[in-house]
C-alpha cells in the first residue's frame, strides 16, 4: 500500500514537472512586440544643437585611424 503512495507521487510529480515545462515553452513563444507606429504631426521648432569641436591627438600606436565621432 506505502509503494502505490510512492508511486503515485512520483508519477503526479513526473506529470507537474513536465506540465510546467510545456507551459514554460509556450509562453516563451507568446512575446509580444510592442507597437512601432508612435508618429506625432507636427513641426519641430527648435534647432539642432551646435555641433562639438573635436581635437584631433596623435595617435597613441603606431597604425591607428582618427575617425570623427
Amino acid at each position: 500500500m506505502n509503494s502505490d503512495i510512492v508511486m503515485n507521487n512520483s508519477i503526479w510529480g513526473k506529470a507537474v514537472r513536465i506540465c510546467g515545462l510545456y507551459c514554460g515553452l509556450i509562453l516563451i513563444g507568446c512575446a509580444v512586440a510592442p507597437d512601432q507606429r508612435h508618429y506625432v504631426d507636427g513641426v519641430v521648432m527648435v534647432a539642432p544643437p551646435a555641433p562639438q569641436p573635436e581635437v584631433i591627438g596623435d595617435a597613441p600606436v603606431a597604425g591607428e585611424v582618427w575617425l570623427a565621432g
